[in-house]
């Protein structure tokens, strides 16, 4: 994303119509997953998760 990072882009939407959010990433530190769930996430995956566990994280 060329001006606003993933953290960044949870954070913006605002509102009672505001989007669920789930943060696909290539690392599952704690120093990662902890600003993304406070930022507005409604789920943490990584990239390599089976595709049973991304149907799971959007639904």
């Amino acid at each position: 994303m060329p001006e606003l990072d993933g953290l960044g882009g949870t954070r913006r939407p605002s509102g009672s119509n505001r989007p669920r959010i789930v943060i696909v990433t290539t690392s599952g530190l704690d120093e990662n997953v902890h600003p993304a769930l406070h930022g507005g996430a409604s789920g943490f995956l990584l990239k390599d998760a089976s595709p049973a566990a991304q149907v799971e994280a959007v639904e």
